[in-house]
C-alpha cells in the first residue's frame, strides 16, 4: 500500500511503498529509521507515525512543524498512513501527497 514519508533531512515529502506493519524493509520501523513508534492522530482521520524516541535527541538538526501535529516540533522520519480499516488493517493515508506538504517548516527554516 501507498503511504507518505516526511523527510527532514532531505526536506521532501514523497509517496512510499508501505507494508502495512512495523516489520521488514518497507516497514514503519525501517521507513522512520527507529525502533519504537507512536502513532499521533490527526484532525483528518489518519495517523502519523513518528520516532516515539526523537524528543530525547533533542536539538536535532532534522526536525519540522506541521499543521497536522502543532504543538511541538517533529523530529526525523515521519509517515502518514491511514485509520485502521473495518477488520483493524492499516489502510492508504486520506490526505493527499499535495496536501501533506502544505504548512510544513522544515527546523533548518526557522534557524536561518
Amino acid at each position: 500500500m501507498s503511504a507518505i514519508l516526511i523527510d527532514p533531512e532531505k526536506c521532501t515529502v514523497e509517496e512510499i511503498e508501505y507494508s502495512g506493519t512495523f516489520d521488514g524493509q518497507q516497514g514503519a520501523y525501517a521507513l522512520i529509521g527507529c525502533g519504537k513508534v507512536e502513532a499521533v492522530l490527526t484532525e483528518h482521520g489518519d495517523f502519523l507515525y513518528v520516532d516515539e524516541e526523537g524528543k530525547l535527541r533533542r536539538p536535532s538538526p532534522f526536525a519540522f512543524f506541521t499543521p497536522l501535529f502543532s504543538s511541538e516540533p517533529l523530529l526525523g522520519r515521519a509517515l502518514v498512513v491511514g485509520g485502521p480499516g473495518p477488520e483493524g488493517e492499516e489502510t492508504p493515508a486520506t490526505l493527499t501527497l499535495e496536501a501533506v506538504p502544505a504548512g510544513i517548516k522544515w527546523e533548518q527554516e526557522e534557524k536561518s
